[in-house]
């Protein structure tokens, strides 16, 4: 039952979750500890488990064919217990959000009901999917900033957030088409087709070259910050836009649905110098 329970809370994912809400704090001030900033990760933590577990309970169905292997479908634990589960952690994390602030708890409710809604509504239906997952990406930091009363401290990391999340989930769309297709389930990818796709994931591409060069320009974020965003992410954003024109398949959107992933800590290493007057 135990080794069910973190695997379906998925503690990667968790620990995803939690760091990014850290992280958003610590841009937002100066110091590099607070109590409610810690709260807010473990809240964070538990509402992450939480979308997890629920995700599995909604896509029961489509696991015992293609992942039988997951807890449910295996049987390693039974839908009530997943409910409860699920309902344990959502309650705990809006608990905790709430002893912090009105707008954690905010926030926190926000994101149960983007969860709860993802699966049954939003996935596999266009870019809607998509928007939703980035959106709930971005929140991360808003948390953190909110936890440690500078709300707006959020915001530039929360939009190239929004804006990595999202390409890359437009982008893993296209490289599940097989399957996606197989199950009926209408990504983006599916519904519009690969060049529109790719038209959509390119745009999205020069918004974050662009989106990652404002802070620079307005002056807010120092040159140590530009120097990392060029060397760091522009050259592999550049690198992808050829990639995604010039060669086309399966291979290239693994590869850049795989350097996406690894290329969000340095956009977060980037603005966290830019936010310490770098």
């Amino acid at each position: 039952m135990f080794k069910a329970i973190i695997t379906i809370i998925r503690p990667i994912n968790v620990v995803i979750s939690m760091a990014s809400v850290y992280l958003g704090g610590l841009i937002s001030f100066d110091s590099y500890y607070s109590s409610d900033l810690l709260w807010a990760a473990l809240s964070a933590g538990l509402i992450a488990g939480f979308g997890n577990t629920a995700n599995d309970i909604f896509d029961i169905e489509i696991d015992r064919r293609n992942k039988s292997y997951r807890p449910l479908p295996s049987s390693m634990i039974s839908i009530k217990t997943a409910i409860a589960l699920a309902t344990v952690l959502a309650i705990s994390g809006l608990l905790i959000a709430a002893t912090i602030n009105l707008q954690c708890l905010f926030i926190a409710s926000a994101v149960i009901v983007a969860l709860l809604i993802y699966t049954p509504y939003y996935k596999g239906n266009g870019y809607w999917g998509n928007l939703l997952i980035s959106l709930i990406s971005a929140l991360a930091f808003f948390f953190g900033a909110a936890a440690i009363g500078n709300i707006m401290g959020g915001l530039i990391p929360a939009v190239l957030a929004f804006l990595f999340h999202f390409i890359r989930e437009i982008i893993k769309d296209m490289e599940d088409y097989e399957a996606d297709k197989a199950e009926d389930v209408q990504t983006g990818a599916v519904k519009f087709g690969f060049e529109i796709s790719r038209t959509v994931a390119i745009i999205n591409i020069i918004t974050l070259i662009a989106a990652t060069l404002s802070p620079y320009i307005q002056g807010i974020y120092g040159f140590a910050y530009l120097i990392v965003v060029i060397l760091g992410i522009h050259i592999f954003l550049l690198y992808f836009i050829a990639r995604l024109i010039t060669s086309p398949g399966h291979k290239t959107y693994h590869f850049i649905a795989v350097f996406m992933k690894a290329l969000m800590p340095i956009g977060i290493l980037a603005v966290f110098i830019g936010s310490r007057g770098y």
